[in-house]
């Protein structure tokens, strides 16, 4: 149980976090990587991070910092024990040059180009046909589809690298289209932000930046927290207008406020630090349950949730009546003891769900493990990219997607997986009936 907060060890908690980054950026870069492992690392830090730097406020509170200290705390070792497993693969993967397959760099990119319009397409789609989510085991894949867009950048952009050529600016500019589009189409940012996510560790891994670049990176994410603030201020304007059905032009007006009335995030302003806490702090719901668990006034689920993520694999089409996946916020609430409104969204989260079930030692087993098998995923995947086999590459790349979603629960990860393996059998069964020189 704990009672104080010691805030130096707040601060080294950030610094051991920052050296966490830059050894996966680092073991990134060493050896070959699609960066899926940094892409979990970024999803991991951007639900976490910021909240964990609010400690470093001392006069700032809002929800009770034990709450944020111990989530943050818990969820650190988290992320040391995820880079231990992938730094692990080292020794049970090891990398075999494999022989290279010569393509047509303007079929790369068409082949890119596709799949970017894929995603663009089941984007705008998803907006305007919300009855496909109603049918059963149709979520998953259509979510599947919808993420196509990302490795289709990349790929895009791997066909001007064997080409020789220097990257164009408008590669930048598409990858900030899926924001913008799940902005105006959607009303929420997160889906694009996924996209830009995944683009940016995959030329990061690949080297597509130059090193000064990196000295930016601070600016870069300086920037990015005073769009956020800026964002959520705006955001109900621009719900409003999105899902009530207006025009473009009148969406586009309510995101237009966003820099009309734009702000640098300000340490001093309580309305920003709100903003954080809200949204990129969940380590105050972390520290809640793992107070709650340890005090006894709630009860570990004892593997219930991951018993049931088991079978989460298996389609509802085929197993009509397979039981029911409590939602996080069920999850969540029953972990922290912590009665949620019913219109809040709330994401139980890797860390807390494996802590939830079986207390601290699991936690870290599990995080080791996923390490393990997302970086061993990511240096397959990356062996075939090297030899340009990209279906195969699709077929290792875009379940690791999935797998990187560290919000959710595991019930989503496994159905999000299993999605991802159908789509990429169907993926290589057109492309080598209907294509040549990609498969």
């Amino acid at each position: 149980m704990h009672s104080f907060i010691n805030d130096n060890a707040a601060y080294w908690l950030c610094v051991l976090w920052f050296a966490l980054l830059a050894t996966l950026f680092l073991e990134a870069r060493a050896k070959p990587s699609s960066g899926l492992t940094l892409v979990y690392a970024a999803q991991l830090s951007v639900l976490h991070l910021p909240g964990g730097m609010l400690l470093l406020i001392p006069w700032y509170e809002y929800y009770p910092r034990i709450w944020t200290y111990v989530g943050f705390q818990m969820t650190t070792y988290g992320l040391a024990a995820f880079t231990a497993g992938a730094l692990f693969t080292r020794i049970a993967f090891p990398v075999r040059l494999p022989a290279l397959k010569i393509l047509n760099p303007v079929s790369v990119k068409r082949f890119g180009a596709v799949l970017i319009a894929i995603g663009l397409g089941f984007t705008i789609l998803t907006s305007q046909a919300n009855f496909l989510f109603q049918i059963p085991s149709v979520t998953a894949l259509l979510a599947a589809i919808w993420l196509l867009g990302a490795p289709g950048l990349c790929l895009y952009m791997h066909g001007y690298v064997l080409n020789g050529e220097k990257m164009p600016m408008h590669v930048y500019l598409i990858a900030l289209a899926f924001p913008a589009l799940t902005i105006l189409s959607l009303g929420f940012i997160g889906f694009g932000v996924t996209y830009v996510v995944f683009i940016l560790c995959f030329s990061l891994a690949q080297k597509y930046f130059p090193k000064k670049l990196f000295l930016l990176a601070p600016f870069v994410a300086f920037a990015a927290l005073s769009f956020f603030v800026n964002y959520m201020q705006q955001r109900d304007g621009i719900r409003t207008a999105v899902w009530g059905d207006q025009t473009i032009g009148v969406r586009s007006d309510a995101v237009s406020l966003v820099f009309r009335e734009f702000q640098w995030f300000d340490t001093d302003s309580f309305i920003h630090l709100r903003l954080v806490d809200d949204r990129l702090n969940q380590n105050w719901i972390v520290g809640a349950a793992v107070e709650a668990l340890d005090s006894g006034r709630t009860e570990f689920l004892n593997g219930e949730s991951l018993g049931l993520a088991l079978i989460a694999w298996v389609p509802r089409v085929i197993w009509v009546n397979k039981p029911s996946v409590a939602g996080s916020g069920n999850i969540v609430a029953g972990l922290t003891g912590i009665t949620f409104d019913s219109s809040t969204s709330v994401g139980v989260g890797h860390v807390l769900e494996l802590y939830g079930n079986f207390g601290f030692a699991f936690a870290m087993l599990g995080m080791f493990v996923i390490g393990f098998l997302l970086r061993g995923m990511d240096r397959v995947a990356s062996v075939y990219l090297m030899r340009n086999d990209l279906v195969m590459w699709l077929r290792w790349v875009i379940p690791g997607i999935a797998i990187t979603n560290v919000g959710g629960q595991f019930a989503e990860t496994i159905s999000g997986v299993a999605a991802f393996v159908v789509l990429g059998y169907l993926l290589q069964f057109f492309i080598t009936r209907f294509t040549r020189g990609l498969a």
